[in-house]
C-alpha cells in the first residue's frame, strides 16, 4: 500500500522518521486506501517565511477510479499538517467509498432540485471602476470532462475541495458550472435555450 504514496519535500531536508509518520498516518484505513490509484504527498517549508505561523504546507493529491482527492494545509508543525491532513484525507475517502456505487454507474446520482430565494441582499455599489483591471492569477486545464450527473459534479468538487467546478450536465447536455453558496447550500449556472 505504502508504494501507492509518493511523498516528496520542498524546501526542507527529506528526513526518514517524518516519511514514517506521514505514510503510518496516510494508510491507517486499509479499507478506504484500497481504491486509490496513486497519491501525491508534497511537504513543504516556506523558506522566505520562517518564524511566521504558516511556515509549513502539505499538499495532497489521491487519484481514485473516476476522480481526484485534494487536500491542502499551511500551518507552523509538519507533525500537526500530517495529523490534519490525514483526518481530512479519511473523511475524503470515507465520502468517495459510501458513494462508489455511484461512481462506478450502478445507482444513478440525486439532487435536490433548486429552489428560487426571493430574499436576497446585494452588497453596496463601488462607486468608481474607471481604474479596476481584473488580473487574472491562476489558469486551469480540465482533465475530466465526461457528462456527468449534478450530484457526481458536486462529490466532485466537495473531494478536490474546491468552490466551484464546470461540467457538462448529462442531463442536458450543457456546460454548466455549480458553485457552493456562502450561506450554504449549491447553485447551479447553465446557458440559457436559445
Amino acid at each position: 500500500m505504502e508504494e501507492k504514496f509518493k511523498i516528496t519535500f520542498s524546501g526542507m531536508d527529506a528526513t526518514e522518521p517524518l516519511r514514517r509518520y506521514a505514510l503510518e498516518k496516510f494508510t491507517k484505513h486499509q479499507h478506504l486506501v484500497d481504491h486509490i490509484i496513486n497519491a501525491d504527498v508534497v511537504m513543504t517549508q516556506h523558506v522566505t517565511h520562517r518564524g511566521v505561523s504558516k511556515d509549513f504546507e502539505i499538499t495532497i493529491n489521491v487519484a481514485v477510479p473516476k476522480g481526484m482527492i485534494h487536500v491542502q494545509e499551511r500551518g507552523e508543525d509538519m507533525y500537526a499538517l500530517i495529523d490534519t491532513s490525514s483526518d481530512i484525507l479519511s473523511r475524503r475517502l470515507k465520502r468517495y467509498h459510501e458513494k462508489l456505487s455511484q461512481w462506478e454507474g450502478e445507482r444513478p446520482w440525486k439532487t435536490i432540485e433548486l429552489q428560487k430565494e426571493e430574499d436576497y441582499q446585494t452588497e453596496g455599489d463601488v462607486s468608481n471602476y474607471a481604474d479596476y483591471v481584473p488580473t487574472i492569477v491562476e489558469r486551469k486545464t480540465m482533465e475530466y470532462m465526461s457528462p456527468m450527473a449534478e450530484a457526481e459534479a458536486i462529490e466532485r468538487m466537495e473531494l478536490s475541495d474546491r468552490d466551484q467546478i464546470l461540467f457538462k450536465n448529462i442531463a442536458s447536455g450543457k456546460y454548466c458550472m455549480i458553485y457552493k453558496r456562502r450561506r450554504g447550500g449549491y447553485a447551479i449556472v447553465e446557458p440559457e435555450d436559445q
